[in-house]
């Protein structure tokens, strides 16, 4: 369903018209680029986010680009969760962790086969697993995403916990296997 560049008109939420039509472009490119979708795609998500925008009240229309930014990488996630393109989110986010150097004046490619052999572990994760692991690879910080689980600060946190032991197991039967 493509809504072209239409923003939401109602002079009822001006803040929200400002903030939208401000960040409306960026938020589809970086929806399009970091997610690899079609625009139409990206455009449902946007959309879906500034409709998502109009059941709050904003101060001001930075507070508006906050709440655009704060979610679009969940509304990303939950989209290609509900398509069954999980394995797109993390290959999306295996390609980006090998492309960026970890240290200032690095070289992107001496980093590229632990970068590869990581992203090997996490594709042998459970579905549900490796979307928690997205979740995190996405960069949001651990209480946001104890909101986006509708799950308490102290629960993220053993979840966490629990993936980074499951992660280390599996890395070390991948090593062990590859002796």
């Amino acid at each position: 369903m493509s809504h072209g560049t239409a923003k939401p008109e109602s002079s009822r939420y001006p803040l929200h018209k400002e903030g939208f039509r401000s960040e409306y472009r960026k938020l589809l490119g970086y929806t399009k680029q970091k997610f690899r979708l079609s625009e139409p795609d990206a455009e449902d998500i946007v959309m879906k986010l500034a409709e998502e925008s109009c059941k709050h009240e904003f101060t001001d229309v930075e507070e508006v680009r906050r709440f655009f930014w704060s979610r679009i990488i969940s509304r990303g996630i939950d989209f290609l969760r509900a398509q069954g393109r999980v394995a797109e989110l993390v290959k999306a986010a295996g390609v980006a962790a090998a492309c960026e150097p970890d240290k200032q004046g690095e070289d992107p490619a001496a980093s590229v086969p632990d970068r590869l052999y990581a992203l090997e572990v996490l594709t042998r994760l459970p579905d549900r697993d490796r979307e928690y692991a997205a979740m995190i690879l996405s960069g949001l910080p651990p209480e946001e995403l104890a909101e986006q689980l509708g799950i308490k600060p102290g629960a993220e946190r053993v979840r966490r916990h629990r993936l980074t032991e499951k992660i280390k197991n599996i890395a070390t039967e991948t090593r062990e296997a590859q002796r």
